[in-house]
């Protein structure tokens, strides 16, 4: 399938709130950098001590771009982008999120 956001399949309620309950756990992880390109959610900064949390949650690490994604089950096998995050969020759009230093407290999804 494709997962442009143009697609009439992928611009369902469900799909958007299946990707924003992802982000609201990634939220809960400390120290994480997340971005929300296109229909997929980038993963960077202190993820070594948390990659089996990233695991349960169905993240992959992307050993090119050298951080961890996750993209929804229906856009299945995705075509090869040589180009770097900034070129995909110049591409598909792109929003920053990030989780705090300490995981005491419950997060809001928080647009940085």
């Amino acid at each position: 399938r494709n997962c442009d956001w143009s697609s009439d399949v992928c611009s369902s309620d469900l799909s958007e709130q299946e990707i924003m309950d992802v982000i609201a756990e990634l939220l809960k992880i400390p120290n994480l950098e997340i971005s929300l390109i296109g229909y997929w959610v980038w993963v960077q900064g202190d993820t070594k001590p948390v990659k089996e949390q990233l695991k349960t949650l169905k993240c992959r690490w992307h050993s090119g771009r050298s951080c961890w994604y996750w993209k929804p089950a229906w856009c299945g096998k995705s075509r090869s982008n040589p180009g770097g995050l900034d070129e995909l969020a110049a591409k598909y759009g792109y929003q920053d999120f990030r989780s705090t230093s300490t995981s005491t407290a419950p997060r809001q999804l928080a647009a940085v």
